[in-house]
């Protein structure tokens, strides 16, 4: 999804008035001379959606709009945790403008009655504000990362940059600018860790932030140092000397500090 968005291709997030099962095409913002289009994220995405519930959901679209969150509860009859995995991912936003911020929208799904036979079944929650603070933009990626394992919204990298900024740490896109042997220090969260049996020991990571990537290489007396906290967490910064020689680009790593920012992100890809 990172790519796509870097790519200038708009990433739209799961929503129940709009998403079908799996991803789609939607058109948006058409310009003077052509139509623009950006990927919907599917309702298949949630972890813990049944595709029943999801196919029944569009069915039900199709038949008609959804008047308000009462109505589309008592039409697709969701699970209480499906409800409640909805409500945390933001995919109820466009039932309700007030369901876009997910507290609020936590608060409301818990003060629905879901018995059919009660004299309440199907009717609005109470208008009553959540009291909780609403989350922070850095726990409303973190919230998509732990239900569907992505983010149509900004890196995980972004919200930490100021304060990696602040000590010096480069993102990916500034080392190609630096000349060779520029001691430096860059993060993100690893993509990909490879140990090939043909590169006698040598270990390579790939760490991805709001830029880019960025190459780090292990001599086999660095992975052995440096194995545990190299495996230690989904986020890591590395350091030390830039190799930048006829467009290649890495990082000599002599240091890796994990980063404190790791639950629910998605695993690398590693190789051995």
């Amino acid at each position: 999804m990172k790519d796509a968005q870097r790519h200038g291709v708009a990433v739209l997030p799961i929503d129940v008035a709009h998403s079908g099962w799996s991803c789609s095409l939607e058109a948006v913002a058409p310009g003077p001379s052509s139509e623009r289009l950006a990927v919907r994220l599917g309702l298949r995405t949630l972890r813990g959606l049944s595709s029943r519930t999801g196919e029944r959901l569009v069915a039900e679209r199709q038949r008609s709009p959804f008047a308000n969150l009462a109505d589309w509860v008592r039409r697709v009859a969701p699970k209480r945790h499906e409800l409640e995995l909805l409500a945390e991912s933001g995919a109820l936003a466009g039932l309700d403008p007030e369901l876009r911020r997910r507290r609020s929208a936590l608060w409301q799904v818990s003060a629905l009655e879901r018995d059919p036979r009660s004299l309440f079944a199907g009717a609005s929650p109470p208008s009553a504000p959540s009291p909780l603070p609403e989350l922070s933009p850095l726990e409303v990626s973190l919230a998509d990362y732990r239900t569907a394992g992505l983010t149509p919204g900004p890196h995980v990298m972004a919200h930490l940059r100021a304060d990696l900024k602040r000590r010096g740490v480069l993102p990916a896109a500034a080392l190609g600018e630096l000349p060779n042997g520029r001691f430096v220090r860059t993060a993100g969260h690893v993509i990909v860790r490879q140990r090939p049996g043909a590169a006698q020991g040598f270990c390579f990571v790939t760490l991805e932030d709001e830029t880019g990537t960025a190459n780090g290489v292990l001599t086999p007396q660095a992975f052995a140092r440096l194995r545990s906290p190299l495996h230690a967490a989904p986020l890591l910064e590395i350091a030390g000397p830039l190799q930048n020689v006829d467009g290649v680009v890495h990082v000599r790593v002599q240091q890796i500090r994990p980063l404190p920012l790791t639950p629910f992100l998605p695993d690398s890809h590693d190789y051995r």
